[in-house]
């Protein structure tokens, strides 16, 4: 199995401990064309009640995930606003609020609605109107487990059609 810091022990050796002081910061920008083409492959194997999902995003830390479920429930528009930052090392969480837009008088549903996607990934929690992403178990879930030590700051920002995600890594 690869690891994240295969090239710098291919450069350094395995002795990383001798990087010592060292820091790498930078921002990632994701495109929600690139973001929405993961999602569509992991639900084409997943056993999960969503038939798609699509993320649209926004400059002010927004976004809006296009939901389909499998049944007789209609294209869900979930509205998203990033409201935490992960505070690590101590938590890795990244907060949002989530409401449902355009139903009216049915929004009174939403919380049986939920109930509907226990089905989400380990690293995926909702607890009433918020969503949390634990960024250390996505992470390991992705096989990038062995950056977690190393990861001392991490903010995920939104802009039109990207999300960029802003990192520090410290030996």
């Amino acid at each position: 199995m690869h690891s994240i810091l295969d090239p710098l022990r291919a450069l350094l050796g395995d002795q990383l401990q001798e990087l010592a002081g060292g820091v790498i910061s930078g921002e990632l920008p994701v495109t929600t064309a690139v973001a929405n083409r993961l999602i569509a492959q992991k639900l084409e194997t997943a056993r999960v009640p969503i038939i798609s999902a699509v993320i649209e995003t926004r400059p002010d830390d927004t976004l809006t995930v296009h939901l389909r479920p499998r049944g007789p429930i209609p294209l869900l528009k979930v509205d998203l606003q990033i409201d935490r930052q992960p505070r690590l090392p101590d938590d890795p969480r990244l907060g949002m609020r989530w409401s449902l837009r355009g139903l009216g008088p049915l929004a009174m549903f939403a919380a049986p609605v939920t109930a509907y996607f226990k089905a989400l990934p380990a690293w995926i929690s909702l607890d009433g109107d918020r969503i949390w992403v634990d960024l250390h178990v996505l992470l390991r879930s992705q096989g990038l487990g062995e950056a977690v030590p190393f990861l001392t700051g991490v903010r995920v920002l939104t802009r039109e059609q990207r999300f960029v995600i802003q990192f520090e890594l410290r030996r």
